[in-house]
């Protein structure tokens, strides 16, 4: 059952204008539901823009890793500015005030929180990444949860550009590149620190990128946590699989490819 903070939060998000007892309604310039997804919005939007970013990083969600779609609600509130964000998070979700955006699971609803910036959409490409995962998986290892809704945030054609793939390149290439182990150590998004996610989207990249066969483990790994197994720590579990494992993906770290091997 959802805290009482949270039973209040979901209620005022489910008022209708009609309703003159509900405070928060009258903010809104668009309150419109499209089959699970129902959009909150301070300002003007292009939803069919929006409707299909949300579906397109499901698309390759599922495509790419089996994470299959679902039927959940899920409710998109947008502010229009980031002090209306901070304003009405500040008693409600307060722990979500240093992030330009939030994604938070409230029973069966999924709930994103997010105010007008020039990142919206790479916000919203990111949330919803977490959203799907976790309305696939009871569980899921926090760098891989990061570095999915970090590479999923961007357009494919995007990566190879990327700042996070120079930084990457630089530091592999003097001895520095990004450790799995350490990954693995963290257990909360508030102790990660910018290097973390960068890594874990490197991580991510490695094995999207690589080859097959780094692409399905990633993919086997995560249908067994859907399906109840407890695979463990992916370090080990990848290692058991493919000989060299940790070899293989240093060196892809010194170069970065990210060439096309999805089907």
């Amino acid at each position: 059952m959802a805290s009482p903070r949270f039973t209040l939060l979901y209620a005022l998000l489910l008022c209708l204008p009609s309703r003159a007892e509900c405070q928060e309604t009258s903010r809104w310039l668009i309150q419109q539901q499209r089959g699970s997804l129902t959009v909150y919005s301070e300002f003007p939007v292009d939803l069919d823009h929006i409707e299909a970013q949300l579906q397109s990083v499901s698309d390759q969600l599922q495509n790419q890793l089996g994470i299959e779609g679902s039927d959940q609600a899920i409710e998109l509130v947008l502010f229009r500015s980031q002090s209306n964000y901070h304003k009405y998070l500040a008693e409600k979700l307060p722990e979500a005030l240093e992030r330009r955006a939030v994604f938070f699971r409230n029973d069966d609803v999924s709930q994103i929180y997010v105010w007008n910036s020039r990142w919206l959409m790479v916000d919203l490409r990111h949330e919803i990444t977490h959203v799907r995962l976790h309305q696939h998986l009871p569980f899921l290892p926090l760098w891989i949860d990061e570095g999915l809704a970090e590479y999923f945030e961007t357009n494919a054609d995007e990566h190879g550009a990327s700042s996070r793939r120079e930084a990457v390149l630089w530091k592999s290439r003097l001895g520095f590149p990004p450790r799995l182990e350490h990954l693995e150590q963290l257990n909360a998004a508030t102790v990660m620190q910018g290097d973390d996610y960068r890594n874990s989207w490197a991580w991510i990249s490695f094995l999207l990128h690589h080859n097959t066969a780094t692409r399905d483990l990633l993919r086997s790994y995560l249908e067994e946590i859907h399906s109840g197994g407890v695979p463990g720590p992916f370090s080990s579990y990848a290692a058991e699989q493919i000989t060299g494992f940790s070899g293989l993906a240093n060196s892809y770290f010194r170069k970065m490819h990210f060439r096309l091997i999805f089907d």
